[in-house]
C-alpha cells in the first residue's frame, strides 16, 4: 500500500541519519581521546586553551548527537509498527 510504502521511506530515512550520527559520534570521540592524550602531557599555554575550548565543543556535539541518536531511536521504532 502507498502507507506501507511511505512508512518504509521514512524508516529507511531514518536509519539513514542514525548511521551518520553514529559515525560522527565515532569520529568525534577518536578526536576526543587523542585531544585528552594531548591534554596529559606538558603542552604550551596558548595550545592548552584552544585544546581545552576544542574539548568542549567535542562534548557539546557529542551530547547532542546521543539525545539526536535517542530520537531517531524511537522515530524508527515508531515508524516499524
Amino acid at each position: 500500500s502507498i502507507r506501507r510504502q511511505r512508512q518504509m521511506c521514512i524508516e529507511t530515512a531514518l536509519k539513514r541519519e542514525l548511521e551518520q550520527n553514529e559515525k560522527r559520534t565515532a569520529t568525534l570521540e577518536s578526536e576526543r581521546t587523542d585531544l585528552e592524550a594531548r591534554l596529559a602531557n606538558p603542552i604550551p599555554a596558548s595550545e592548552l586553551a584552544d585544546a581545552g575550548r576544542r574539548l568542549k565543543a567535542i562534548n557539546d556535539e557529542i551530547a547532542t548527537l546521543e539525545e539526536r541518536w535517542l530520537l531517531l531511536q524511537e522515530e524508527i521504532e515508531q515508524a516499524s509498527v
